[in-house]
């Protein structure tokens, strides 16, 4: 699909020797990029965008975000990108685009966190149910305040800094970005996040969060919060998840509380326990002496999540016997990383006979790891039945694909020194994040395939 351009001066007739192959033409790809800005007019993302930055910047990040999505080209190359695309016809807008306006571009996008808010703003709803997770970049570079040890530093020896996304689980799309020191952990984020959300003008909203966010102060300070509801798993670690799965065994096997639930018959105990943490008041002065807690249990997802576990263990030896022996720590940074990371607990981590990483697995951390496969604790203070809720979480695994996608364009980490390290990133991550989500995720779910293919065959035009 390309668009033909006369590039002859159209206030200049030529000449009548003047052949019609004289006249200048430059073919430029129309098929993706029209489809893709279709997609996001409908979407509102310019107007949006344009109430925030103003309406020229608000056509150049639309520009890189699209570009994002169809070429994951380095922004060194953008220029080279466009003139073969026909981005800046569709949206009338021509620009340099060199690396020092880019450059200025993203520091510039990145600075001015009054206009990123009014633009989250716009995408935030009163009533809202959103998804919030973090992600882990690390960098070498020795210019950026919030690099700092983390979780991850033994891992590569690095610095890093702490992405995280709101996700909206009704609308489908990024709501908000924000970066946090590395040293945080994601139990003291949460706190931070959910008083700026309240700032933005969220009268109520539902968090769904992992595991990775529990703790006896987050669950404290969500009950005593207005207008937060909230829905996470209990770790499978902790003495209270052992009480309450003992307490239920009894209710799950109840026919009466079976459900089908998506081709798959669930087990469920909806039990109400007295409030197991410190004492509590909400945001009316009333102690909190409740907390609802749903126990799900799913024999087919028990021998899934065990056939998925093996399978990575497999993977990890596998992976070990091709990597040479350089010490178990360059192991772990070598072999446990994406779907193996923080699998090396399982194994003891040795030099083999042939030169490479022997793994050897551990009976009990690995009987202790399967032990509640099929079984899911869920603390919420929602009070829709059990399939409806647990529809809610299940809708958080499969939105937070776009958070992976991010994370994907960010290129898993930051390499590169800038002195203005701390905002170009920040601007570099929206560029990445709205405008994809948007057209990648939402729009193609929603819109039927006849939808697309109409689109499709709309964006097939050639001008002479």
């Amino acid at each position: 699909m390309t668009w033909t351009e006369n590039l002859q001066d159209e206030r200049k007739r030529p000449d009548k020797e003047t052949s019609v192959i004289d006249i200048p033409y430059r073919t430029v790809t129309l098929g993706p990029y029209h489809l893709l800005y279709e997609l996001s007019r409908e979407m509102r993302i310019e107007e949006r965008l344009a109430e925030a930055f103003g309406v020229d910047v608000s056509k150049r990040i639309l520009t890189l975000a699209i570009l994002r999505i169809t070429d994951h080209d380095s922004l060194r190359i953008v220029r080279d990108t466009l003139d073969t695309s026909a981005l800046e016809i569709l949206l009338d807008s021509e620009w340099s685009y060199s690396s020092q306006r880019l450059s200025e571009l993203l520091y510039d996008i990145g600075k001015d966190s009054s206009k990123r808010f009014l633009f989250y703003e716009s995408c935030l709803q009163e009533d809202d149910v959103a998804i919030f997770d973090t992600s882990v970049l690390q960098s070498s570079s020795k210019l950026m305040d919030m690099l700092e040890n983390g979780r991850k530093t033994h891992r590569t020896g690095l610095p890093q800094v702490n992405l995280g996304l709101v996700h909206s689980l009704r609308t489908k799309l990024p709501v908000m970005m924000k970066l946090f020191p590395g040293s945080i952990s994601d139990t003291v984020t949460i706190k931070g996040l959910l008083n700026l959300l309240g700032s933005m003008g969220s009268k109520r909203i539902t968090m769904v969060m992992d595991r990775g966010f529990y703790s006896e102060n987050n669950m404290v300070f969500m009950a005593s919060k207005e207008g937060i509801d909230f829905l996470l798993p209990l770790r499978s670690g902790t003495n209270l998840y052992k009480e309450w799965i003992s307490r239920s065994k009894d209710e799950l096997e109840n026919p009466v509380n079976m459900f089908h639930f998506h081709g798959r018959t669930e087990q469920c105990a909806d039990l109400t326990v007295d409030w197991p943490y410190q004492e509590t008041y909400d945001h009316e002065g009333k102690r909190v002496t409740k907390l609802r807690v749903l126990v799900f249990n799913n024999t087919e997802r028990e021998v899934e999540e065990r056939d998925s576990f093996i399978a990575r263990v497999e993977d990890a030896e596998i992976l070990a016997s091709r990597t040479v022996w350089k010490g178990a720590q360059h192991a772990i940074a070598n072999i446990f990383t994406g779907r193996l990371e923080g699998m090396e607990t399982l194994f003891d981590i040795s030099e083999g006979d042939d030169g490479t990483v022997a793994l050897e697995r551990r009976r009990n951390a690995m009987t202790f790891a399967m032990r509640n496969f099929g079984r899911i604790v869920l603390l919420t203070s929602l009070k829709g039945s059990p399939k409806d809720i647990l529809e809610l979480y299940r809708q958080r695994d499969e939105d937070e694909k776009d958070f992976e996608d991010l994370k994907d364009d960010m290129d898993g980490g930051i390499q590169y020194v800038h002195p203005d390290f701390d905002t170009s990133l920040h601007a570099r991550a929206r560029v990445c994040s709205r405008v994809q989500a948007e057209t990648r995720s939402s729009v193609l779910k929603r819109n039927s395939k006849k939808r697309r293919s109409a689109l499709i065959l709309n964006s097939r035009y050639a001008f002479n």
